[in-house]
């Protein structure tokens, strides 16, 4: 009897514990359904700017026009969603007569904190003295806008418009002697403002015949930016004017320039929204001083203005999820402690601080903008900004994106995917079958459908896949699905794995044809990925041709999606079938029409809707021959700039994959 019992005792255990292993192993199933006839706004092309930091990191006299490698248009060929560059202290302000000595032998002194690559050598002048606008030549200060038209003409060759942040002020203008603590740029305020406009004006005087008509301009790189030191002392970090000074700077900085540019679009921002340490929490401060400024007769009212802009930077006080909560919140409350209206946002500067990756990246293998993590944080993050529908036009690092020789990171592919979906891009296929992205024309984004997960989307911050949908003009449907886990983890980890959930997709409403489906997957074990070396390319998966029952669309079989992968469904209209779409990828391309036959499809599968309205990071590769000079910020004045994350594409020592 004691041995029958064991026994029983025995399979007892051995029978749990096999149903505890089916728990575990078990997937949760994910239903995604989209509503093919609710349109709850629109996609439109937010991530339409890209920032490269400095005008003569790229563009600078002291180094050949990447045009001349890569060919006229080259950064539009490579990212194609891209319309705007963002550039920083485009009128100088990085060199002055008491850094010359120091920048020209690349060594630091109390003036010059920071010896980085825009130094030169053995006395010879660097990038920053070389494409300085204002020098001091024989006694006196003589101006040259050469350097700085010369630039822009480069930019304009790359097939973007520019967005000019003034950050800095030639020392000219600021008494002689600069601030030049953080950025290798004069964080000071101009002491002879009518020096600096007249200066402005001739700037943009020299540039007219480049056709400046919707150029983007901000004034003053993040007014409000505060930090303490290795001592424990804040410090002002880029701009070390008081807040009535920002605002005067501002003010009158934006006149000059549409006295002689009307058509450029002026916003305010960059600003920043932090709050960790007491007076950090200060932008009410400086939106008060510049709407008081702004009140002033003959200024522009505040609501007249496009938008406001914003850094945003997941840091290790506040996630991706938490931005809407905090950093927005923010941003928004600040203007209404003003009795102003919140403006639309811009945000100027948006990814994974330093201080979040460099952790990361000194102790993983694979670095933080290799992930299926990077890629799934970039993709969350736009497509929460959509969904809220307050956010016009974001800008991420073009070094989270690419290499320096300009080879796609994850992060490209996302948003190659959401530019497919907002119907700014279409896809051709290489020789290989590899997804290449091009431009469409249109600009003006696709409608967005209502979509409902079951079970429901938690509303706890906790992680889950999360889609958003499209129609086209042509009727074909878009289906975007980004899964992000906010702990940073390598490519394949095994808390990816455990996360995982299998998909399934229908679409009701649908008119009755037939429909080609395809979908391709950044991240998971069949989707594109890095290898160790590159980013292995996204690829269509070519299905099935399926047909509406009832007015709905059931996607046969289950996708499984780990965690931080992407998935972009496209279902693309038939009329019947018969025959299966095959692999040729060219065939399942959306017919490409008019505007006006887009219209008249619009309205035969909405009949009841309104229709479409018009409206410093580490390099860590290889340097490349001919690539952009590049460096970052050191010394003295480094723990400052290094705990904002400097914001260069630059070239540190080279850390191997």
């Amino acid at each position: 009897m004691p041995v029958l019992r064991r026994v029983f005792v025995l399979l007892l255990v051995l029978i749990v514990g096999g149903v505890g292993i089916e728990r575990s192993l078990r997937v949760e199933r994910i239903h995604v359904r989209v509503q093919a006839q609710e349109q709850v706004g629109r996609v439109l092309p937010i991530w339409d700017e890209i920032n490269l930091w400095k005008l003569s990191a790229w563009f600078g006299i002291h180094a050949p026009d990447p045009a001349d490698r890569w060919g006229e248009g080259w950064l539009r060929e490579r990212v194609p969603w891209v319309r705007y560059a963002r550039v920083v202290a485009p009128l100088g302000g990085n060199w002055g007569p008491d850094i010359a000595d120091a920048c020209a032998q690349a060594t630091e002194s109390e003036a010059h904190p920071d010896a980085d690559w825009e130094c030169g050598h053995d006395g010879q002048p660097g990038a920053a003295a070389r494409n300085e606008s204002v020098t001091w030549v024989d006694g006196a200060w003589a101006t040259d806008y050469a350097p700085f038209r010369r630039a822009l003409q480069r930019l304009l060759r790359s097939g973007v418009k520019p967005h000019l942040n003034l950050s800095a002020v030639p020392v000219a203008f600021t008494g002689g002697e600069g601030d030049f603590r953080s950025y290798h740029w004069n964080a000071r305020a101009p002491v002879d403002l009518d020096g600096w406009l007249e200066f402005v004006r001739g700037a943009f005087r020299a540039i007219s015949d480049l056709d400046t008509n919707g150029w983007r301009v901000s004034i003053i790189n993040e007014p409000n930016c505060l930090l303490p030191d290795e001592h424990g002392i804040v410090q002002h970090v880029g701009f070390s004017g008081s807040p009535s000074e920002y605002a005067r700077v501002w003010t009158a900085t934006a006149q000059a320039i549409a006295e002689v540019a009307p058509g450029v679009v002026i916003h305010p921002g960059n600003y920043v929204t932090s709050a960790t340490f007491a007076g950090e929490d200060n932008l009410h401060v400086y939106i008060e001083a510049l709407a008081a400024e702004i009140r002033r007769p003959l200024l522009p009212a505040w609501q007249s203005l496009p938008y406001i802009g914003v850094s945003l930077y997941e840091v290790p006080g506040t996630r991706l999820d938490e931005f809407r909560s905090t950093r927005i919140h923010r941003l928004h409350e600040a203007q209404r402690r003003n009795a102003l209206l919140p403006l639309p946002i811009k945000i100027d500067e948006l990814g994974i601080h330093d201080n979040v990756r460099r952790p990361f990246d000194e102790r993983s293998i694979q670095k933080t903008r290799t992930t299926r993590f990077a890629a799934s944080w970039h993709a969350e993050a736009q497509r929460s900004f959509l969904v809220a529908g307050d956010v016009v036009s974001t800008s991420p690092w073009l070094d989270a994106l690419y290499r320096s020789d300009l080879t796609a990171l994850p992060p490209s592919e996302a948003y190659g995917m959401l530019g497919v979906l907002a119907g700014q891009l279409r896809t051709e296929a290489s020789e290989t079958g590899a997804i290449r992205f091009v431009e469409s024309g249109n600009h003006d984004g696709l409608p967005r459908l209502e979509t409902t997960v079951e079970p429901g989307e938690p509303d706890d911050g906790r992680p889950a896949p999360r889609p958003l949908a499209t129609a086209g003009p042509d009727g074909t449907f878009r289906v975007f699905v980004v899964y992000h886990q906010p702990t940073i983890v390598t490519d394949g980890d095994p808390l990816q794995k455990r996360m995982a959930k299998m998909l399934t997709l229908e679409v009701q409403g649908a008119p009755k044809r037939g429909y080609a489906v395809r979908h391709t997957f950044l991240g998971g074990p069949d989707g594109a990925s890095w290898n160790g070396a590159q980013l292995e390319p996204l690829r269509w998966s070519d299905e099935s041709c399926i047909e509406t029952n009832d007015h709905t669309l059931e996607i046969p079989g289950e996708y499984r999606m780990e965690a931080n992968s992407i998935v972009l469904f496209e279902l693309i209209p038939r009329p019947q079938c018969d025959t299966a779409p095959g692999t040729d990828s060219e065939r399942l391309q959306p017919t490409r029409t008019n505007r006006d036959a887009s219209f008249k499809l619009s309205r035969q599968i909405f009949p009841n809707r309104e229709t479409m309205p018009s409206g410093g990071t580490d390099d860590f590769d290889a340097p490349v021959q001919g690539a952009p000079a590049f460096g970052r910020v050191r010394g003295s004045g480094r723990q400052i700039a290094d705990s904002r994350g400097l914001k260069a594409f630059l070239g540190d020592p080279v850390v191997a994959l």
